[in-house]
């Protein structure tokens, strides 16, 4: 089904970049209320004397991520550039999404930014706002998108000069999307060989810069692998944290089994909506191929999973601690992976054009967490490329159910998106308002502080979960000399009262 609006349409020419801008604003202004944290710090602290210090840096950092160490680095020394790339870019794959699945209506844009701005907190402070976090987990997806976009309208591009145009950016994204974060540039590289497998069964007219972009993403994953084995430095940056377990069976088993756990708690709020959604939706469309009993059973189990997240989430009751936290822990990786398998099975039954996209866009969300089964430290935005996938499949889910709804529902349903896009804005907008104003407070206090020559400054954190790291002030505060600043933090209201008042 094709879900475009009919060429010439109002919505066609204006509506993607009145997304676009709209988008770009919210985003420029988060950025700009969020302020530098942890690696930002101590990057924006680097002076280079020449731009082969900065590539030596980067390429002695301890990992293969070479663009992604480059882009930290420039993004923590510039705070105009900061908010303007990574303002241009959410916004650009924010409307990207949708042109890539060629859903390109007024649904397709408005539960795209539903979908990609209510993201759990801790990944949108991690991926989003975190500067570091950003520069190596975002660009990736980011030139996904732009590479698929690029190969969909490769058949219709017409002349030969662009269709060289065309293959030449697609070499140059393949390449460079390997240089940022390692599962990614393994996941890419599959996804590569999967269009290319595609085109050579079904659609030849593609098939060029498919294989482009199989090409640079080998090219690109074999540079990261070789990056730190080049230039490799003792006791750099992540020799001290980053590990493999594969030294046995026991302990790569051990691993993937308390790692799998983890997973499953990352997913556990707002990422593990639009699963629910998507499981609910699919079980409805394909209501009528099986059983009364089986449907029952089958929505049942994805809204089981949906009011015990809710329940949490109202009870605040996600953070667990004590030895009896094994066994909440496994209840909540049940509730995560229950939808999971609903969705899945539910797909199964779709008519083909509809279960294909679908269930690839599922089994990649899956094949994206599996390379971090064996490896630590896993933070919370390392399933963000998975959510991305898990996005698609729920905005091609929703296309198929979309055509069942009336014209007074389908309308309704609109103004509601609508309104919770605004909500979303009005929302996060506030808190980093708030933040903005707390950094302030901060601010002028550490350096009241520093002109009566302390040498240990209580301060608080920020107590919200879309900012992350919030840590090494140290690395922007100081007297200019050896003299050394403690900082002890504390929490933000009882630092109000016992301290700033």
């Amino acid at each position: 089904m094709d879900h475009r609006l009919k060429s010439g349409s109002w919505d066609t020419r204006r509506l993607p970049l009145l997304v676009f801008a709209f988008s770009f604003l919210f985003f420029a202004f988060v950025m700009w209320c969020a302020p530098y944290s942890s690696d930002d710090l101590e990057f924006a602290s680097l002076n280079f004397g020449s731009a082969g210090k900065y590539l030596r840096y980067a390429l002695e950092y301890g990992n293969g991520r070479l663009l992604g160490n480059l882009l930290a680095i420039a993004l923590s020394h510039s705070r105009v550039l900061c908010i303007l790339v990574k303002g241009l870019m959410l916004s650009s794959a924010l409307v990207l999404i949708p042109a890539v699945l060629n859903l390109r209506s007024t649904w397709g844009y408005l539960l795209s930014f539903v979908l990609f701005v209510m993201i759990e907190p801790a990944v949108f402070g991690e991926v989003y706002v975190w500067t570091s976090g950003f520069s190596n987990y975002f660009p990736p997806v980011w030139m996904t998108l732009v590479t698929v976009w690029l190969i969909r309208g490769y058949p219709g591009t017409g002349s030969p000069l662009k269709k060289i145009s065309v293959c030449l950016g697609i070499l140059l994204l393949g390449a460079a999307g390997q240089l940022f974060i390692e599962h990614s540039s393994g996941v890419n590289l599959l996804l590569a060989a999967c269009f290319t497998a595609y085109s050579l069964r079904r659609d030849r007219k593609a098939l060029a810069p498919c294989l482009v972009w199989l090409a640079a993403a080998a090219a690109g994953l074999a540079a990261m692998l070789l990056i730190p084995k080049l230039f490799y430095i003792a006791g750099n940056h992540t020799e001290s944290y980053r590990s493999i377990h594969l030294g046995g069976l026991n302990a790569l088993l051990l691993s993937c089994a308390k790692n799998a756990v983890q997973l499953c708690g990352h997913y556990f709020g707002a990422c593990l909506l639009p699963v629910c959604g998507g499981a609910v939706i699919t079980v409805y469309l394909t209501r009528s191929r099986r059983s009364e009993k089986a449907n029952r059973i089958l929505y049942v189990l994805s809204f089981l999973s949906t009011l015990y997240l809710l329940v949490c989430f109202f009870l605040s009751s996600v953070d667990y601690l004590g030895k009896s936290a094994l066994i909440q822990h496994a209840v909540d990786c049940v509730f995560t992976v229950l939808p999971f398998a609903v969705w899945v099975l539910a797909s199964f039954r779709l008519e083909p054009e509809a279960r294909n996209p679908i269930l690839f866009c599922l089994a990649f969300a899956l094949i994206s967490l599996a390379p971090l089964l064996a490896v630590t430290p896993i933070p919370t935005r390392v399933i963000f490329q998975s959510y991305g996938f898990v996005l698609a499949a729920a905005l091609l889910c929703f296309a198929q159910f979309r055509p069942l709804l009336d014209q007074k529902l389908a309308r309704y349903g609109k103004t509601a998106a609508a309104a919770v896009c605004l909500l979303l804005v009005l929302v996060i907008g506030s808190i980093f308002l708030s933040v903005h104003s707390m950094v302030q407070v901060r601010d002028r206090h550490i350096r009241q502080e520093l002109e009566n020559g302390a040498t240990e400054i209580t301060i608080f954190q920020l107590p919200y979960e879309y900012t992350t790291w919030d840590h090494l002030w140290s690395q922007k505060y100081s007297y200019g000399t050896d003299r050394d600043i403690t900082f002890q933090s504390m929490d933000f209201a009882e630092w109000m009262n016992d301290i700033y008042k």
